[in-house]
């Protein structure tokens, strides 16, 4: 057999693969993480005695409900729109590929009774979409200050 390369390097060219995909994967769940929690805190000052949804959907889908605010309804309904995402990140069982190159593509593969959903993220497009995100909850956060 003729490989491209002593195997012992694409060992760890995945490790390091996995390693950076898996803190990608991490730092993207924390911001989805924060604007729930902001969302929840907000939730709790309008509605003290009311018990918070379970789900970020349900407690989105409650703070637009409670909102005058045009611009705070809008952001939500940003964050609504990804959640798709944040599902597959948070569920999704995780695989990593790996390029001659070095660049990741992790897989998320989720069952779900309508049918499996993947979900990819790419080494070359997570700081985009990271940034995006935290702009996103940047927003929201000042929108749903005390």
């Amino acid at each position: 057999m003729n490989a491209p390369g002593p195997i012992n390097s694409l060992d760890e060219a995945h490790r390091r693969a996995t390693a950076d995909g898996n803190q990608w994967r991490g730092r993207l769940i924390n911001l989805y993480a924060r604007a729930e929690g902001r969302i929840s805190d907000a939730l709790h000052r309008v509605e003290p005695d009311r018990t918070l949804p379970l789900l970020l959907s349900q407690k989105i889908s409650r703070l637009k409900k409670l909102s005058t605010d045009p611009l705070l309804i809008e952001e939500l309904a940003k964050l609504e729109g990804r959640l798709g995402e944040r599902n597959s990140l948070v569920h999704g069982e995780g695989k990593i590929w790996i390029d001659p190159n070095g660049e990741w593509l992790l897989q998320l593969s989720q069952r779900r009774r309508a049918g499996d959903v993947q979900h990819m993220l790419q080494s070359d497009t997570v700081k985009s979409c990271h940034a995006e995100l935290h702009k996103l909850v940047q927003r929201l956060a000042s929108k749903l200050k005390a």
